[in-house]
């Protein structure tokens, strides 16, 4: 019996998108999936650890990287073994980034799911959980992790192929 997964999804936003809610949402419809947390694996990091835009910057750059490394090794094992995995990661802002995924992932089909619920959601939504309140550090974002700009004028914003 062949038990090999054959796609991956990438769920990303901004802090308070309701990332979380949709990965696990998507993970329980599906027979056998995988929940990974980006931000779950960064908290791994006990000493030493960077945060994305704080000093040193090439650190926190470095980080990332490892992060997204991290991710997606888990999500390969994941899916060699027959779960989908979904990978929850906030704002892959930068191109270099995204490909990174992509390159690390080529394998599988890749789904990219962009949440863009609005600043005023997505503050309101954050300020509901007061264990991790971070919006107010990423809603100044417009652009989505595909390269273009998100369209205010549409509700979800940015459609690269899926509705969410």
């Amino acid at each position: 019996m062949n038990t090999t997964a054959h796609e991956a999804w990438l769920i990303t936003g901004i802090p308070g998108a309701g990332k979380s809610t949709i990965a696990r949402a998507l993970a329980a419809r599906l027979p056998r999936a995988a929940h990974i947390e980006g931000d779950r694996l960064g908290e791994w990091i006990i000493s030493g650890r960077v945060d994305p835009g704080q000093p040193p910057a090439a650190e926190a750059e470095r980080q990332i990287r490892l992060n997204i490394d991290n991710q997606c090794l888990l999500a390969r094992s994941y899916a060699r073994a027959g779960f989908v995995p979904i990978l929850d990661v906030p704002v892959v802002s930068h191109r270099h980034r995204l490909d990174r995924y992509r390159r690390a992932l080529r394998r599988l089909d890749f789904y990219l799911v962009v949440l863009n619920p609005g600043r005023d959601i997505a503050l309101e939504r954050d300020r509901a959980r007061p264990e991790k309140t971070v919006a107010h550090l990423w809603v100044h974002m417009e652009r989505d992790p595909a390269g273009g700009n998100t369209r205010p004028d549409r509700p979800g914003g940015v459609d690269r192929g899926l509705h969410t």
